[in-house]
């Protein structure tokens, strides 16, 4: 008695191209199925937006496409079987990163400004890997909870908030200069993106009134108090939240591609004034102590650069007599903090 032979597949034995076209095909409606019912039922008591499901859905059949070049993915000569569960598997995790998000933060508001910082925070740590030699120093001293200011040296435009970003274990907040844009699209740009991640935007005003009128420019001093007071009132907004802000007080890096007023790579600038007066305003209505912690790095040229960030101990304000004191021991400590260490110190002096 012959044996029947289900045409599909023989068509799939007689074709793998045609066998990878069905269980992608097979695996993306089960996508399919899983989302609109976990969407419908489970997800109906939290308050979230259809382009919420529609991203989830798309972040599974973009999973899917990706398993072209590799078939081995949805394993060739497991018949129909495993597609449903490729399937299954990626709706859920989508579905679930979604949820997770919306319970942890309240409401889907939240959910693009969560998933914004994942990727600034996993695309920095990658930049870094791939272009530096990165060392942590202290980490221990970062506390896991509760508002903190990280008063930072800044020797690098780029490599230092990417440094902050992958190492800190939580949603970093980073006081930014955009007085160094010019086109008015890119203003708008990285204004937006600010927006998003929470970032507060400040204006230096020596960079502002350096230019000529007839120089095109995205901002203008007329703009300066506007973002001043905006910046203030985000960072301590952040501070009261248990937020982490990060600020660089001497407002220049070392290398910058634009401007610096630092001569040379071990030049130091004073903290500026508006930090104490961030601490000030943080300790006066904070009713929580806010944790500054002084952060120094050092870099040193290879044919990638070497860097080390070290985090100092915690400092607060009730330990000190008066700000100006706080903030001369925090100065004092991120230049302690970014000097090289003892023992390459010691081999550099017996090399000479």
């Amino acid at each position: 008695m012959p044996v029947y032979k289900h045409p599909l597949k023989l068509a799939m034995k007689s074709n793998p191209r045609s066998e990878l076209l069905v269980q992608r095909n097979a695996a993306a409606l089960y996508v399919a199925q899983v989302q609109n019912h976990t969407w419908e039922k489970a997800m109906k008591f939290v308050n979230i937006p259809f382009g919420c499901h529609l991203a989830a859905l798309a972040f599974c059949l973009a999973c899917l496409l990706l398993t072209v070049p590799y078939p081995e993915l949805l394993n060739l000569y497991a018949g129909l079987t495993l597609p449903p569960v490729v399937g299954i598997i990626l709706a859920l995790l989508a579905t679930s990163l979604v949820f997770l998000a919306c319970t942890r933060f309240g409401s889907a508001a939240a959910f693009p400004r969560f998933m914004a910082h994942i990727i600034v925070r996993k695309t920095s740590h990658t930049f870094l890997r791939h272009t530096t030699m990165f060392t942590v120093e202290g980490l221990e001293w970062v506390p896991q909870s509760g508002p903190i200011l990280i008063a930072a040296r800044h020797f690098h435009h780029l490599y230092d908030g990417c440094a902050l970003l992958s190492v800190i274990p939580r949603q970093l907040h980073i006081l930014l200069a955009l007085d160094w844009i010019k086109p008015p699209w890119q203003r708008a740009l990285l204004e937006r993106a600010c927006a998003l991640l929470d970032w507060p935007i400040i204006l230096r005003t020596e960079r502002l009134t350096a230019f000529t009128p007839s120089e095109r420019h995205a901002y203008s001093s007329s703009d300066l108090l506007r973002y001043l007071r905006r910046a203030i009132s985000a960072s301590i907004r952040l501070l009261h939240r248990g937020e982490v802000l990060v600020i660089f007080p001497e407002a220049y890096p070392n290398i910058d591609p634009i401007f610096t007023p630092k001569q040379s790579e071990n030049d130091f600038l004073p903290f500026r004034p508006g930090f104490k007066r961030l601490v000030d305003l943080a300790a006066r209505h904070g009713s929580v102590p806010v944790a500054i912690i002084p952060t120094g790095l050092y870099y040193k040229r290879f044919k990638r650069w070497h860097v080390t960030l070290r985090f100092g101990q915690p400092l607060f304000r009730d330990d000190f007599e008066n700000t100006n004191q706080l903030i001369a021991a925090v100065e004092e400590r991120v230049q302690a903090l970014s000097a090289p260490a003892l023992l390459e110190t010691e081999e550099e002096a017996q090399q000479q």
